[in-house]
């Protein structure tokens, strides 16, 4: 098998746990191409063939996505025919343009892994009526359970045709951080409600109950700012290695998300329970499938009261926490994926 792994935009997200698929599927029996901007992820196996390509900008808005999609369109068929691929795994993309990229691969068995994208179907009609298309001419790799539930049942896309497959572990290892659990909570995702941070900090301001309780809170936000010595909204850029190093350094991750946020994965979920750090969440798909199934870890919230009660009364068993933390490594270690991608590409 000649498999090309690649993506139609590259984000910069996407790269560490990219890096972490490709190392894997390199150890199959197959030959693995990488489509990729010079530096983009990390591969050691020299055995991984890197085909180089430029880092197109994301800054241009929708038209610029579209065109700079176009382009990678243009360098995986020219790979394909190059390299006589015949499997490709899509990293991501939109579903107008993968119309346009299956049109083309007739005779290519594609994998689709399927990312925040997958939320816009509801609404937006258009794509809607392209991915209907082709759901059932092409593979789906979809990051948990539910989600399959979700595109089988209600996108009508044939069981066989999809494979649940883990998000690689985040470990932050290589970060040591200054004290055990110096922050009570961070809350730090791309993904946060402005809405929802702002009623934390209105919730602060009028009862204090984070400074009453000691607890130091660092939170993302877009728009906010706001610190009274314990809790700390901030609006700034972080380094990957701040944001590693507040993961380290917690005990709780918060996930206050929008409830729009359906059927995707949450990369700062992962680095929560990666790294052994509880998870507080807004109630959302993703969050009540975690909670069922890490009930000593994982933690659903209806407002900011419920997060204090959280904070200031949860006496976890330890030994059930650190038996999901354990579980949660075993189903995104490298053995179970690499199983996983083995019988889903059939090698």
């Amino acid at each position: 098998m000649n498999l090309l792994f690649s993506e139609l935009l590259y984000p910069r997200t996407h790269a560490r746990s990219n890096s972490f698929y490709i190392e894997c599927l390199a150890k199959l029996n197959m030959s693995l191409f990488v489509l990729t901007p010079q530096d983009f992820y990390y591969i050691e196996n020299d055995d991984v063939k890197q085909i180089y390509v430029p880092e197109f900008s994301m800054s241009g808005g929708k038209v610029s996505y579209r065109i700079n999609e176009n382009r990678y369109v243009n360098y995986i068929i020219d790979a394909v025919y190059k390299y006589n691929i015949d499997t490709v795994i899509l990293a991501s993309g939109d579903y107008i343009t993968i119309a346009i990229l299956t049109a083309k691969l007739r005779n290519v068995r594609l994998f689709l892994i399927h990312h925040a994208e997958l939320d816009v179907l509801e609404k937006n009609k258009i794509k809607n009526i392209f991915f209907s298309t082709y759901k059932n001419k092409i593979n789906h790799l979809v990051f948990e359970d539910y989600i399959k539930d979700y595109i089988t049942n209600s996108l009508g896309v044939n069981d066989s045709l999809v494979s649940v497959m883990p998000h690689s572990l985040n470990d932050n290892g290589d970060i040591k951080p200054r004290e055990e659990s110096e922050y009570k909570m961070v809350g730090l995702s791309n993904s946060n409600d402005d809405e929802l941070i702002g009623n934390i900090i209105e919730f602060e301001k009028q009862y204090h109950l984070f400074s009453l309780s000691g607890f130091h809170i660092i939170l993302k936000s877009k728009n906010h700012k706001y610190s009274d010595g314990y809790l700390n909204v901030i609006n700034s850029y972080l380094t990957e290695y701040e944001y590693k190093h507040y993961i380290s350094s917690t005990e709780y991750v918060l996930l206050p998300f929008s409830r729009d946020f359906g059927y995707r994965e949450s990369g700062t979920l992962m680095d929560a329970l990666s790294n052994r750090k509880k998870v507080i969440g807004v109630d959302i798909p993703l969050m009540k499938y975690y909670k069922e199934k890490y009930p000593h870890t994982c933690y659903i919230y209806d407002d900011v009261q419920t997060i204090i009660s959280i904070l200031q009364e949860n006496q976890p068993n330890q030994f059930a926490c650190d038996q999901e933390f354990e579980h949660f490594r075993n189903m995104h270690s490298i053995q179970n994926y690499m199983e996983i991608m083995r019988k889903a590409l059939n090698v």
